[in-house]
């Protein structure tokens, strides 16, 4: 994924968010809201407790934690190379949310919430970091297990992690899914082009 092809996937998002808005908001509103409304029709107190769960693996109190023990195994391990592979998608890629949070400035669903949220929610910080984070980890194990079954497993368990973080969001209430396919497109194309640069 080159350079090129990240700043594609940006103007891209872009584009398809203000189309959606300016040229026909009701009907992306209303598809929204139903998907929204078909998530939290699943809602049960365990299931509840276990959407809370997860998204909390997706904060980024959380990922800070688990990004210094990673962190400190890579310079132990002497792998400067995937530490500033790791460093530069999380932190890069939560200040490059938080900038199109800013200027974008959607406000979130708040429809039935089981969580609050002060920040806007466009697109997903939790989806993202979730991506550039796990994903990374998910890379690093893929890469360096030799082990077919033990390789695979990695891999599934590294996006059914990345899919439940995500998923979550919506059922909690605190996010529209366009807000998740925009994480994903930019996250995957982020992830992408830093494996490819610095790994």
């Amino acid at each position: 994924m080159t350079v090129d092809a990240f700043v594609f996937a940006v103007v891209f998002l872009l584009l398809l968010y203000f189309l959606n808005d300016y040229i026909n908001p009701e009907i992306r509103i209303q598809t929204e809201l139903s998907i929204i409304n078909y998530a939290q029709s699943f809602r049960t107190a365990a299931l509840d407790k276990l959407a809370l769960f997860i998204t909390t693996l997706g904060n980024w109190r959380i990922i800070l934690g688990y990004g210094l023990i990673v962190a400190f195994t890579l310079a132990f391990k002497k792998k400067w190379q995937h530490l500033i592979a790791l460093l530069v998608s999380v932190l890069g890629g939560q200040f490059l949310v938080e900038v199109l949070k800013y200027a974008i400035g959607r406000a979130r669903p708040a429809l039935q919430i089981l969580t609050t949220e002060s920040s806007f929610s466009f697109p997903s910080g939790h989806a993202f970091v979730a991506i550039s984070f796990y994903g990374m980890l998910t890379y690093f194990l893929y890469a360096g297990i030799k082990n077919k079954f033990w390789k695979n497993f990695s891999l599934v368990g590294g996006i059914v992690l990345i899919l439940a973080i995500s998923l979550s969001r919506v059922y909690l209430g605190v996010h529209w899914p366009s807000d998740i396919a925009a994480s994903f497109i930019l996250g995957s194309a982020w992830l992408a082009m830093i494996i490819s640069l610095l790994v």
